[in-house]
Order: C-alpha cells, then structure tokens, then sequence
C-alpha cells in the first residue's frame, strides 16, 4: 500500500510500544492467562487487527532478534520502534487516514511567501527593541501553530525554511536596505546641504544626523569681499523676478572662480559676497588660490557685463589674510557658519576703498607677502574706516607672466612717485602721477594722490606729518 505514486509520512503515535503492545501468548489464552480458555482469549480482540511481530520491552532483549528502527522517537536508552509497531502504524495511519501530510507545493511557497512579507514588515517598521518583541510573538504563532497542525491534523508545516533562513535573511536584508537608505538620505542631505555651508560641515550634521556637532576652528584664512556697483538704481528699474534672475546670473559668474581654487563662498548679501579659504597652518599656496580667484572673478565680470542686456555691474574686490574663527554662530534654532574676527571687518573696508582709489581689486601686504607669481601696485598705508590699525595695502593687476608692458611701465612710475611722496619730496611727486594721468586720465590711485599732492604743496604738512591715508567713510 505503500508503494503506490504518491509517497506515505508515517504519523507515529508516540515512542516505542505506543501502540497496545502484549505477549501473543496472553492473546491466545486470554488476560487471565488461563491456558485452557482459548477462545475467551481470541474474543477479547473482536473486531481488531493484530499484528504479530517481536517488539521488544528493553534494550537488552531488543539485542537478542534486531527487528528495530531508529525514529524521531528512538529512547536515549537505546529502544527503538520495533518493526512490527511500524507496520501497524503504517496500517493505522492508512484506516484512519491521518498519515503526516506535508503541504502541497503551492501552499508551501505561499506560506513562505506570507510569513517572509510579514517579518519584512516588522524589520521595516518597528524600531529595534520592536523588531525583536513582534520578531518573537510571530515565530511563537508560527510555532504553535505548525505544532497544532501536526498534532491535530497531521499536516506538516515548513520549519526549517521560514524559522532558519527567512529570519536571518530578512534580517539582514532589513539591515542592507535600512543601511542603504539611510546611504541615499545622507546623499541627498549633503548635496541640499551643500549648497549652503562647506563640505566638512556638511559631514559633520551627516554623521551625528543633524545635530550641531561642528565645533568652532582658529584658522588662518584668507577673506574676499565683493560688492557690486550701480546694484541699488538697477533694483530700482526692475521687476523682483527679473533682478532675481540677474543677481543668479551675476552670483554664477562670482561663485565659478571661488569653487575653481578650492574656497567656500560664506556669505550673500544683496550683491555682496563673501568668500573664504582657509588652512589650519599659514600656507603660501592658500593666499596664492585667493589671489588668483580674484583675477579670475574680475575677467569674469567683464564677460557677464558685456553680454548682459541691462545695466553693468563694475565690481570691488577686497582681500585680506590673518587669523580668523570659523564656525557655527546663531542662536535658539537659527546657527549660520560663518567666519568670525577683525579680518572680516577689515577686508569689507579695504574693498570699500576702492570706491576711493577708483580700483577694482585691493589686497593688504599680509595677503601678496611672498607671492612673485603676481604684479601688484604698492599704494602705501590705509587707516580705513572704524579702524585704528593701518593696513598696507596694493592693487592686484595681473599675473606677471600675463602682464602687458603698460601695466609693468605703470606699477614702475607710480612706484617711484609714491616713494617720493612719502619722502614729501612734493614736486617730484607730483610730476610722476601727473607723468600717469597724461597716458592713462582714468588711473584712480594716480588722481588720488595727486589731489594730495596739491594740498601739501600749497600748505606744508607738519614736522609730525604721517604719509598713512586716512578713509573716513566705508
């Protein structure tokens, strides 16, 4: 009955001797054991199967005749099942049709499938502590019930599978996909973030999850100040979203050149910026990135005005280095990183005095101080506005290798004639910056000292004269 197409499961009935198991003599001559009543013996298994076989009450007579098979229900003993009691369990099973029945394919994989988008569930929406508890509760219910169905019913429900490889595999796939969002959401956090404060603050919110964990920094930094000319009659003139659109276009052509030689743009305001580069040990190559960017962020200017179809924006550029804090300054829940100390004062000023030099790109002897790659105009010692230091300061013209021969011939008379009003040596003076204002009438630093010059040569200075320029307005 057993060998037909479709394979049997025994359902055994408990350990070895399960079934009612007695001596066939006792069969024969009844319970008493009375010998000569045969037939009272017979009748006390009217209406039964017998089945007759050795089984074994022990280990040891088990060893005598090895009739006997090892079964889920092998004793720790040594007994086992004895042949005999699993054909009549083969035979029970197919009277009463309750062999153990495993189910069918497709209710297996649905099963599968179900307990697996469960546990998914839980992995994905409870928090650890969660996970585990509801993690329990459904191995628990799952547990029982494949226990009453086999116990009930004698169907087999998958153990293995949903207990010892779908528990671990969601797991770790909870964990390989928690692990990759939160991958793309740190992603998505320093590209918006990015936008606005540099990279290793971005990094730092990203990896204490937003906290204000970036802690403020003395560094050596340079600083650059632009502002834009004519911005104020040219807000006047236009629509709020055309100026908008502009200010985009002036900020893209301002913004290049700063990311171009590794700076941070701190801060925007109206049509001023402000951009840093910074190092925690003073470094030549730092000033160096700064005084390039200023060169190139001038050159771009000149192209945004040529193409732009309103009104040009002239821009000042300032620049100054020294030591600077840079970190994060707010209060309540508003912080914004931001460079912190005079040096941002004073490089502001030194780009409003330009506006008084007729320049367009000013930077103080500590930002040029060993720097040959570039050709600067000395324009001697400024007291700027709401200071009480001087600052040396020089006009950046060109790179050098790049510098045209009325450039070179400009920084050399001027040179001398700024020499010589230091000196108070007026005449000569006055004839070299007048010597530039007949080959170049629109040179600002030329008509501005020769306005000094006209001064001291109708009124001569006191003996305690001090050759620093002073700017009393920003």
């Amino acid at each position: 009955m057993y060998s037909g197409g479709d394979t049997q499961y025994l359902n055994f009935y408990g350990p070895p001797r399960s079934i009612k198991t007695i001596p066939y003599v006792q069969a024969l001559h009844g319970k008493g054991g009375n010998t000569g009543d045969m037939h009272s013996g017979i009748d006390d298994f009217k209406d039964s199967v017998i089945f007759v076989g050795f089984s074994a009450a022990n280990q040891p007579e088990q060893d005598v005749v090895r009739d006997d098979y090892h079964t889920v229900f092998s004793n720790p003993d040594g007994l086992y099942i004895s042949g005999v009691e699993i054909a009549a369990t083969a035979f029970a099973n197919l009277l009463e049709n309750k062999p153990v029945r495993p189910l069918p394919r497709m209710g297996s994989l649905g099963l599968l499938f179900v307990f697996g988008f469960a546990l998914g569930v839980i992995f994905l929406i409870q928090q650890k502590r969660g996970v585990a508890i509801a993690c329990a509760a459904l191995v628990l219910l799952y547990a029982g019930a494949a226990y009453y169905y086999f116990k009930d019913a004698g169907i087999w429900l998958p153990l293995v599978n949903p207990l010892g490889l779908q528990i671990p595999a969601a797991f770790f796939g909870a964990v390989l996909l928690r692990y990759y969002e939160a991958k793309l959401d740190r992603q998505q956090l320093k590209e918006a973030f990015g936008y606005f404060l540099p990279e290793r603050v971005v990094n730092d919110i990203v990896k204490n999850a937003g906290a204000m964990a970036f802690s403020n920094q003395l560094v050596y930094g340079a600083c650059l100040a632009t502002d834009a000319e004519k911005y104020t009659a040219l807000a006047e003139k236009l629509e709020p979203q055309q100026l908008a659109q502009l200010m985009n276009d002036y900020y893209a052509a301002l913004f290049e050149p700063v990311r171009r030689h590794h700076g941070i743009v701190s801060d925007v305001v109206g049509d001023a910026m402000l951009a840093i580069w910074s190092k925690t040990s003073s470094k030549i190559d730092l000033r160096k990135e700064a005084c390039y960017a200023c060169l190139d962020i001038a050159a771009a200017i000149d192209h945004f005005n040529q193409f732009s179809t309103h009104l040009p924006l002239p821009t000042r550029v300032g620049l100054h280095f020294g030591e600077m804090l840079l970190g994060n300054i707010g209060a309540l829940h508003h912080y914004e990183y931001r460079a912190i100390g005079d040096i941002v004062n004073t490089t502001n000023r030194i780009q409003g005095a330009n506006k008084y030099l007729g320049t367009r790109i000013l930077v103080s002897s500590e930002v040029i101080t060993g720097l040959d790659e570039f050709l600067t105009r000395p324009l001697g010692d400024f007291l700027l506005t709401g200071k009480s230091t001087p600052v040396n300061l020089f006009e950046l013209m060109a790179h050098r290798d790049s510098a045209s021969e009325r450039q070179l011939w400009l920084c050399e008379v001027f040179s001398r004639a700024l020499n010589a009003y230091q000196r108070q040596q007026w005449e000569e003076a006055f004839e070299g910056f007048n010597k530039i204002l007949d080959a170049m009438p629109e040179d600002g630093p030329a008509r501005f000292f020769l306005a000094a010059c006209q001064q001291y040569r109708s009124t001569a200075p006191t003996d305690s004269w001090d050759p620093t320029m002073r700017i009393s307005n920003k």
